[in-house]
């Protein structure tokens, strides 16, 4: 995903976030906005937002989804651009085309092939710009926009004091054990290679 990389960040971005004055703040965000496409659901993705504070992340989601409606506009762009000229030629030809079949239907050569070709294209632009159309104006419905409210935790997401504590206390007692351990049965293993090093 775009996001995923730091350089997608922009100073402004850092700034809603509250990372203005924080060293490396790409790569900081990069870490703390997390997209995670959904499963079974097309062209949606949920994101999270790590903030110093409730509202400080409120107004972070809006910025980063503000600035993925923006990149998503110019991507599409190009294409939609492109979709546009040919929607005007196929209209100029299409008009063309008319013009052609009531010069035909008034000369009175009605049933001749060109009238039969020119009218198959006329069929032929009809559709090509009924699609040009139906993609233009799909873009303008599929443009980037939220699916669900945002919405904050009160919880802390990190640091996870009580958890920290109780891993903390286990792995010191752990490691306590580990070294009075150790410290009992190293001079054993010392006691037991000496007499088994011993002439007899």
């Amino acid at each position: 995903m775009r996001l995923s990389s730091p350089m997608s960040y922009t100073a402004e971005i850092a700034k809603s976030c509250g990372l203005d004055s924080a060293k490396d703040t790409q790569e900081i965000l990069s870490k703390l906005v997390k997209l995670t496409i959904l499963n079974g659901v097309a062209n949606v993705v949920d994101m999270k937002v790590i903030g110093i504070s409730p509202e400080v992340s409120i107004i972070c989601r809006y910025a980063v989804f503000d600035l993925i409606k923006t990149t998503q506009a110019q991507i599409i762009k190009p294409y939609i651009d492109e979709a546009k000229v040919k929607l005007l030629g196929d209209q100029e030809r299409l008009a063309k085309a008319k013009d052609l079949l009531i010069k035909a239907d008034k000369s009175g050569s009605a049933m001749g092939s060109a009238y039969l070709s020119t009218r198959d294209e006329l069929r032929f632009y009809l559709g090509e710009i009924t699609a040009m159309k139906n993609l233009i104006a799909s873009n303008e419905n599929r443009a980037t926009r939220l699916v669900a409210p945002v919405y904050e935790s009160d919880n802390p997401v990190a640091p996870k004091k009580y958890i920290e504590l109780i891993g903390g206390l286990f792995s010191g007692l752990f490691l306590g054990l580990l070294f009075a351990f150790g410290r009992q049965l190293i001079p054993n293993i010392k006691k037991q290679l000496e007499k088994n090093t011993l002439p007899k």
